[in-house]
């Protein structure tokens, strides 16, 4: 099985340090990262580590098996108990498994850290609802309430906000029932079959609660402003999903390259004022 150099930094060769994971973020042969956090603690802040997949702590030869042959680093909330009690049991089955230094809490706070020091003009934060209680994509096990995303959304800006920084996030982007470009493929293949344009109703495809939990966490903040370009996704009652002869959607949920392109108008009629305003 493949296995990560340990160097001087590191405080055990079973453990691993936030600076050193994020230097392999996004490079061939990253390990695979387990976030055993529980449900508590992940709906008291909704977020993963890039790449990381959430699985419970009990109950191991349910997932384990899949990463065979590869390095597993196991994170908890902090880098306890919990997070090496699992990475021990993963080795006793075999597999090469080590724990994250510090766990969530740790690498949350280094991002934040290094967005700070980096004291950029504005920071652009985007977000997915995927993790909501009903969302009509609900993902990584633990539904989080309103209240629980409203209380994130505030957390996260203020940490920001009061290091005198500028942010500006944007609306989460519609969610489709179907992957779009196979939608669209069926649908030249089959043209008879309803549903040909793959469009969907607005209602089910945007939710208008997560948007209003998130404007509410950052209510009575001058340093956030929000973008929302989802009038410019759906019209009327339905959200499209080709413009032009342009496929919009890669997947059910993520714009394509081009079309993302095709919005810098856009965003440059909203952005421009509030970098004229520094």
């Amino acid at each position: 099985m493949p296995s990560f150099e340990v160097d001087a930094a590191m405080p055990s060769p079973t453990e691993i340090t936030v600076a050193q994971l994020s230097r392999l973020i996004g490079l061939p042969g990253v390990p695979v990262l387990v976030d055993v956090r529980t449900d508590d603690e992940f709906k008291f802040d909704p977020q993963l580590i890039p790449t990381a997949r959430r699985h419970p702590s009990t109950g191991l030869d349910p997932w384990c098996r899949r990463y065979a042959e590869q390095l597993i680093v196991v994170l908890c909330q902090s880098g306890g108990t919990l997070s090496h009690a699992v990475a021990a049991r993963l080795r006793h089955e075999g597999l090469d498994a080590q724990t994250l230094e510090g766990g969530y809490d740790a690498w949350r706070e280094e991002a934040i850290r290094r967005i700070v020091a980096l004291r950029p003009l504005l920071v652009f934060i985007g977000n997915s609802n995927h993790y909501l209680i009903g969302s009509r994509k609900m993902t990584h096990g633990a539904g989080v309430s309103l209240d629980a995303w409203r209380d994130g959304t505030r957390k996260t800006l203020t940490r920001l906000t009061a290091a005198g920084l500028r942010v500006v996030a944007m609306r989460d982007t519609p969610v489709f029932d179907v992957d779009i470009p196979t939608c669209l493929a069926r649908s030249l293949r089959n043209p008879w079959l309803p549903g040909g344009s793959c469009v969907t109703d607005k209602a089910t495809s945007l939710n208008p609660a997560a948007f209003a939990s998130e404007l509410l966490g950052a209510r009575d903040d001058p340093n956030v402003q929000f973008i929302n370009l989802t009038d410019r996704l759906c019209r009327g009652d339905s959200c499209q999903t080709v413009e032009h002869g342009m496929i919009m959607y890669r997947d059910d949920n993520h714009l394509t390259g081009k079309f993302a392109e095709a919005l810098a108008p856009e965003l440059d009629a909203v952005l421009l004022p509030i970098l004229g305003e520094r």
